[in-house]
């Protein structure tokens, strides 16, 4: 249990005062967050709501892992106080440790802390605990030093040179650091930063590929792209275009405006200064709508990220969301994967099992709002395959037309790797149509 205080802080840069929230204690069995931003040097940080400079609240605290019978303590050596104060402290704060668990969770090692002076000796035999080498800890940080100098590449040129001179230490453990940072973004709600972290990590990816596939890719992503802006330049209805833009938003890069560009240079230097503005224009109105766009996503996901926030505090959270079940949308299930995959990589077993409870629920819900051939495909698929013709044929009066278009709808809008499931629904499809004309 974390034994948490408000303290009054001035930050050190504008020289704000405000209050903070500081953490006296950790237990990492129960709150695995709090070991997680401990080890990455970000506990007890407190951000100034003026400027946001961050800065540390330096305090004794205590660090219990009852999975490892670890009970310690760490002073910072600025606290001052003579050794008998600093003892005091101590036993002070670790009285009220131990008096905050049941007592079936109160242990004998726990009367003698260990005692660290400095953060980085705590966190070395913590993760020593756990079974991680510092040669292990000392690779991390290079990944880390790696993903920061590749993340301020200021060209593309700039960022395949570093990526291309670094190819052996961009590996696993590389892209699990940099996931680990996404993750973060995401649980803090600084939905730009994930977005760019993942843009970065598609592009490494794709770097750091064979370069027969890399080429492969590459020209069929120039075809994809050259097909998008040849549509948004033939296309003068703004809802059309607007919609357009929506569909084709992951295509609409540096090199496709860079595409426009040359379309644009290419008409002013046949003499065509008509069709030059006409695309200048249209370059200025699709920025502008995904710029637009850009902002209701990130609206729509903070909104949901509050949402789910709200439903994970109710001591009801089914009946909250049937109260609010026009909340449930495409960001509410984003954010709510974000999380059961952020939980997963904390191995927070509580918080998995709670948020897909809520994904439960909330999938339910849905699904008892949607049309009948919808529920009924839903149904069938998470029915066993020998079972699937018996319940077809206890619901053939919903094989109408609108469940066969419903499931070819489905087959069309997946994608290629997909192509077991796109097979399973075929088999579906004719299944379905088979029972119908039994009658």
């Amino acid at each position: 249990m974390s034994l948490v205080s408000a303290v009054q802080v001035r930050c050190p840069s504008c020289n704000t005062p405000f209050t903070a929230q500081m953490h006296r204690a950790i237990d990492a069995t129960k709150e695995p967050r709090l070991k997680e931003l401990l080890i990455q040097g970000r506990f007890n940080l407190a951000q100034c709501p003026q400027c946001g400079v961050q800065s540390a609240l330096s305090a004794p605290f205590i660090y219990h892992d009852a999975s490892k019978s670890l009970f310690y303590c760490f002073m910072p050596m600025n606290m001052g106080g003579s050794a008998i104060q600093q003892q005091q402290q101590i036993g002070q704060l670790t009285n009220q440790f131990v008096s905050s668990l049941p007592p079936e969770e109160r242990k004998g090692y726990m009367l003698q802390p260990k005692l660290y002076l400095t953060m980085q000796s705590l966190i070395d035999d913590i993760l020593a605990a756990d079974g991680i080498t510092k040669e292990h800890i000392e690779a991390i940080k290079q990944r880390a030093a790696l993903l920061q100098d590749i993340a301020q590449s200021q060209s593309v040129e700039e960022l395949e040179r570093k990526v291309k001179e670094s190819q052996d230490k961009i590996d696993d453990l590389f892209f699990q650091t940099l996931d680990d940072y996404i993750a973060q973004a995401q649980e803090e709600n600084d939905l730009e930063t994930a977005q760019g972290l993942s843009a970065l990590r598609d592009e490494i990816s794709l770097l750091t590929r064979p370069e027969g596939e890399i080429a492969q890719q590459a020209k069929q992503l120039a075809a994809e792209r050259e097909e998008m802006l040849d549509k948004v330049i033939n296309e003068r209805d703004q809802e059309r275009l607007r919609t357009l833009i929506s569909e084709g938003r992951p295509l609409m890069d540096y090199s496709f405006f860079l595409a426009l560009a040359d379309r644009i240079e290419t008409a002013q230097a046949s003499g065509n200064e008509i069709e030059a503005r006409r695309l200048t224009k249209l370059r200025d109105t699709v920025l502008a709508m995904i710029d637009e766009q850009d902002e209701a996503a990130r609206q729509s996901l903070m909104q949901a990220a509050e949402f789910l926030r709200t439903v994970i505090r109710e001591q009801n959270p089914e009946q909250y969301l049937r109260e609010n079940a026009d909340r449930i949308d495409d960001a509410f299930f984003a954010v709510l994967n974000a999380n059961i995959i952020e939980a997963q990589r904390r191995k927070d077993e509580n918080a998995m099992k709670a948020l897909a409870a809520i994904g439960t629920v909330a999938a339910s819900i849905l699904e008892e709002k949607a049309p009948p051939e919808v529920r009924l495909l839903n149904r069938v698929m998470r029915t066993e395959p020998e079972q699937r013709r018996a319940l077809l044929q206890e619901e053939r009066a919903l094989l109408d037309d609108r469940f066969v278009a419903l499931v070819d709808q489905m087959i069309s809008q997946l994608p290629e790797e997909n192509a077991d499931l796109a097979g399973e629904l075929r088999q579906l499809r004719d299944m379905a149509i088979d029972v119908r004309a039994q009658g």
